[in-house]
Order: structure tokens, then C-alpha cells, then sequence
């Protein structure tokens, strides 16, 4: 597949595997984006041209609840009602980026466009180019369990565990942050 953008000279190719899943971006042939998947629906990791994630996932939920660098960085992810990626924390639980959605899947706000995640409006994989490409299904509720004892990744201390839904947690999430502005 290839989409050009012709008042700005740039090109982006994509390859895909056999199953038809993304394999590699590349941006006027050079490549800024490569993914590995477990299977035919969850995406195992990424690259982003300049380190390695992979993910790890919760049970059945086809959402990833988090990702590790290649370096060992964690972090969480929090999806709203429908599997848009909204907000990513650290292993503290400090909100690194949160993302707001028009309701057509455009970006409104992202408040971290550095830390490049590949999932975005309604679960689906997000590209820099603004499209949403393959459905992934939302989680109803948050489970945010170390990485080292659901995903094997790595070693965060302790368990914290969301019951609420995801809606009401990022409410009361946003707001709080807003307040101690």
C-alpha cells in the first residue's frame, strides 16, 4: 500500500505479511516503523525507528494493558469504552500521555506525541498519516497487574488492581490532574 502526501513530498509505503497484517512503514523509503504479532489479532511489539516495544496483554483482552521498551521501561495503558488508547502511566502511575479523540477518531490533543504507540481510535492500529487501520476489541474494566507476573517482562513491585470502568476511572483521572494544575 502507498499514500502520498503531494504539498509535502513525502511518500508512505507499507508492507504487510501473508495474513495481510502490518509489517513495516516507511516514510520516502526509509523505514520509521516495523511490528511483530503473536497471531493473526494481537500485536506482539513494534519498532519506531528508534527502540523496540513489546507488549503484553491480560487474559483474553485484545488491548495490550502494557509495554517495555527495549531498554526495560515500562508502562500502562487505559482505554476508554470503545478501545481508544487514552492514557499511558508509568510504574508509578504518573500520566505520561494522555490522548483525546474527535468522534471520528481524529487526534484532538496528545500529550505526549514523542512516545509513539501504535494503538489508537477504538483499538485500531494508528498512523502518523491520521488513518486507523484493524479492529482491536476494548477491555470493559481495567487490570493493571506487575508486568513480571502477567506479561513475564519485567519487575515492578507490587499489584494494583482498577475495578471501576474504564470511563469512570479516566473521568476522575482527568480531573484530578486538571485540579493540581
Amino acid at each position: 500500500m502507498k499514500v502520498e502526501k503531494p504539498d509535502d513530498k513525502v511518500v508512505f509505503e507499507f508492507t504487510h505479511d501473508d495474513n495481510g497484517q502490518r509489517e513495516c512503514k516507511y516514510r520516502n523509503g526509509e523505514m520509521v516503523e516495523a511490528y511483530t504479532w503473536l497471531d493473526f489479532i494481537w500485536l506482539a511489539g513494534f519498532h519506531d525507528g528508534e527502540i523496540g516495544y513489546r507488549f503484553a496483554y491480560n487474559g483474553e483482552e485484545r488491548t495490550p494493558y502494557a509495554m517495555q521498551r527495549e531498554d526495560g521501561v515500562e508502562a500502562y495503558f487505559f482505554y476508554d469504552q470503545v478501545g481508544s488508547l487514552r492514557v499511558v502511566v508509568d510504574h508509578s502511575g504518573n500520566v505520561i500521555k494522555e490522548v483525546l479523540y474527535d468522534p471520528l477518531g481524529g487526534i484532538i490533543e496528545d500529550t505526549n506525541p514523542e512516545l509513539r504507540i501504535p494503538l489508537g481510535f477504538a483499538g485500531k492500529l494508528r498512523n502518523t498519516i491520521g488513518k486507523n487501520f484493524g479492529r482491536i476489541t476494548p477491555p470493559k474494566t481495567i487490570s493493571l497487574k506487575p508486568l513480571k507476573d502477567g506479561g513475564k517482562l519485567g519487575g515492578v513491585a507490587g499489584s494494583v488492581l482498577f475495578t471501576e470502568t474504564v470511563d469512570g476511572w479516566l473521568k476522575k483521572t482527568i480531573e484530578k490532574t486538571r485540579r493540581d494544575k
